[in-house]
């Protein structure tokens, strides 16, 4: 039996709510899947590539001069990045699925010979773009005193 269907029946023996185990495991999964690829170096500049660039679809040594670039890097010490494109190749394997939490589709080995690519390269991709959120201002509440208009204190800003 699965793990996931068993620990459901359990928890709605015990009075929980129909698919609360499973809702809540599925959130862990997903959020255990985010730190691994904010975790790591090339993970992170892979997020700010694509939030720049949007997608890539090339050979990996040209991704590797791509990221190595001090705006995706950043601050990352030289002992947490990968030394050349092969070991770049690995780490993009490890974290495919947790750039997929992310909504970046990561591929390599990717044959693209017949688009004029290679036999090897990798192809990143947003999944989709999420829609772009309006800030919320916090509403004005008038004051006792007249004329004057009080804004929300600073603690109720969530």
């Amino acid at each position: 039996m699965d793990f996931e269907q068993f620990a459901e029946a359990g928890c709605r023996a015990m009075g929980f709510e129909e698919w609360e185990f499973v809702d809540a495991y599925k959130a862990n999964r997903h959020g255990s899947m985010v730190v691994a690829a904010e975790a790591s170096a090339v993970g992170r500049a892979v997020v700010a590539f694509m939030r720049d660039v949007g997608g890539f679809r090339g050979q990996m040594q040209h991704l590797y001069g791509r990221l190595s670039n001090y705006d995706y890097k950043g601050d990352t010490s030289w002992k947490d990045w990968p030394k050349n494109a092969t070991r770049l190749n690995t780490e993009l394997s490890r974290l495919s699925k947790p750039l997929a939490a992310l909504s970046i589709r990561c591929l390599t080995k990717v044959d693209r010979r017949q688009e004029g690519g290679t036999q090897k390269d990798v192809v990143l991709e947003a999944v989709f773009k999420p829609p772009v959120k309006k800030v919320e201002e916090q509403p004005e509440a008038k004051s006792k005193e007249a004329g004057k208009v009080a804004k929300w204190p600073s603690w109720r800003r969530i």
